[in-house]
């Protein structure tokens, strides 16, 4: 409610740093002094000096709270750009403010691509594998790993005479994975050998 008395405010000391025993008790005996020319602690008088530094407080910690709560609005819209599915195939979502683009949603994605149906004496396995993502990326896709996998250590594991690489350039969805000849070490039955072609992607 506005002054009943006057019309003149303390205003709070923005440059104010939390002291502890600066609002005390008036006692009996003290002075009493109000504002004026002259008058104690920079002319605010005696009675005036307690309200003054509950007014600082309040200011600091209003100042400290206005702070604390875009921070907090700030970390709950990251943690709603955070979320995942798991699984053989799956992605996560991660929300990050990068120094490049602002505020991203960073992609990880990782499948596999079954070798089996290509294996056995008539199979025959293509030179390049095309298959999809779980998720299309939505802006782009900037690596894409593929790795062999097999269940053995034997010598049916990949050799330098078999690589794999991914194709380029790469695209939000679509992609395809090259090898050489591997028909020979796919597992069959029981025999065993390579199982798929396993892969890790980056994007956003």
């Amino acid at each position: 409610m506005p002054n009943p008395t006057g019309n003149t405010y303390l205003q709070a000391n923005l440059n104010y740093t939390w002291t502890d025993g600066d609002v005390y008790e008036l006692v009996q005996t003290d002075t009493v002094e109000a504002a004026a020319t002259g008058a104690s602690f920079g002319g605010l008088g005696v009675v005036n000096q307690p309200h003054q530094a509950l007014l600082n407080k309040i200011n600091y910690l209003h100042s400290k709270q206005l702070a604390d709560e875009a921070a907090i609005a700030s970390l709950q819209s990251l943690s709603n750009l955070i979320s995942s599915a798991v699984g053989v195939n799956g992605w996560l979502k991660l929300g990050a403010n990068d120094v490049n683009l602002g505020q991203i949603q960073l992609i990880i994605q990782w499948g596999t691509i079954s070798l089996l149906s290509f294996g056995g004496p008539s199979g025959q396995l293509p030179t390049t594998l095309p298959f999809s993502f779980p998720l299309a990326y939505p802006n782009a896709c900037w690596m894409l790993i593929p790795y062999w996998q097999s269940n053995t250590t034997s010598t049916f594991m990949p050799t330098t005479g078999m690589p794999i690489a991914a194709v380029t350039p790469l695209v939000k969805q679509g992609n395809q994975i090259a090898y050489g000849n591997v028909q020979k070490q796919i597992a069959y039955g029981t025999t065993p050998g390579l199982t798929g072609i396993g892969w890790v992607a980056l994007g956003y």
